[in-house]
């Protein structure tokens, strides 16, 4: 190259440092989860309850509705609140700090990097929110069902295996089904691929209860009668609550699906967003800094600041990462 032609090196702009992405990611989490947490207990609490016999479903629904109605102070710190937002926002960060990690060890190049993203994703969600859900299912169990009154039957493992079940039929309608289904959505209707995705994404969970709620109420009567030996009473006492319970956990999925994970992926992209304007801004003015230099340097120098304008230095866009929406229980 003679000295005479100009050059423009474009120097890549750095990613914002991992610590501050992972930081953002249990931020959106922990936030979203707070928001949703005391209406998804309100059901969760009164399905319990209702398979228990403590109480009947529009009760209990009723009970806990007029507490965080007029007392929200008191409701929202109770320890079933608690628990469903520890399944939550453990859920959601899952979610986040694979796709953030997976965002630096995959090359966008790579064919396989897509099915390995899912892989990734549907393993670290899976494993957290079954192993949670697990954990606030017992508990509610010896808080709100037969447990509470003195009697405190061992789980046995036939329930964990239906909850298991259950887990993974939800997460899969939630994470799996939404993908296949948005393109054929968006192109049978001729929307925008990231409308039909929401739409999906919402609709999929909740259809998926009318599987996963009896499998649910199944669990519990394993868990609530644990003596019962007649496959046919256990199936009669889950067909006498599935319609109802059904409607009750399609209405907890609208939190859930919608505005938990809405809002779990608006936080995570508006704070990524903001680490990579911060990042790039830093490169730019480490480069004009350097321009200034060297400019300072050639003037020393005598040799004038016209070469120098013909080596010139700019800064790339940053990357734009598309995140797909975090859902979960």
């Amino acid at each position: 190259m003679h000295d005479d032609d100009a050059r423009v090196d474009v120097v890549d702009a750095p990613l914002p440092p991992l610590a501050a992405v992972c930081a953002v990611d249990v931020a959106a989490a922990v936030t979203s989860a707070a928001i949703i947490a005391p209406f998804i207990t309100l059901v969760d609490k009164a399905v319990v309850q209702s398979a228990a016999g403590v109480a009947t479903l529009s009760q209990a629904l009723a009970t806990s509705a007029k507490e965080l109605i007029t007392r929200p102070h008191v409701f929202v710190r109770r320890p079933e609140v608690a628990l469903v937002a520890g399944v939550y926002a453990s859920t959601y960060a899952a979610a986040n700090l694979t796709d953030s990690i997976c965002d630096r060890v995959y090359d966008e190049a790579d064919t396989n990097s897509a099915s390995k993203r899912e892989v990734a994703r549907f393993a670290t969600t899976t494993a957290t929110n079954m192993t949670a859900i697990l954990l606030k299912d017992a508990a509610f169990a010896k808080l709100f069902g037969k447990a509470a009154t003195g009697v405190a039957p061992p789980v046995p493992l036939a329930c964990y295996a239906l909850f298991a079940t259950r887990d993974c039929a939800t997460i899969a309608s939630a994470f799996t089904v939404p993908r296949a289904l948005a393109p054929v959505l968006s192109g049978a209707m001729g929307m925008p691929p990231s409308e039909a995705q929401k739409i999906i994404q919402v609709a999929s969970p909740i259809a998926s209860q009318i599987v996963c709620t009896p499998i649910h109420l199944l669990a519990l009567d394993v868990y609530n009668r644990p003596d019962a030996t007649k496959g046919l009473s256990r199936f009669a006492t889950v067909a006498k609550q599935s319609a109802s319970t059904t409607l009750a956990r399609m209405g907890r999925m609208a939190p859930a699906y919608g505005l938990g994970g809405i809002t779990n992926t608006y936080l995570t992209l508006k704070g990524h967003d903001y680490l990579h304007d911060v990042a790039q801004r830093k490169a730019e003015d480490a480069l004009r800094e350097e321009t200034r230099r060297q400019a300072e340097e050639h003037a020393r120098q005598g040799k004038g600041a016209d070469k120098l304008r013909r080596t010139q230095s700019t800064v790339s866009p940053k990357k734009t990462i598309t995140r797909k929406q975090s859902f979960t229980m």
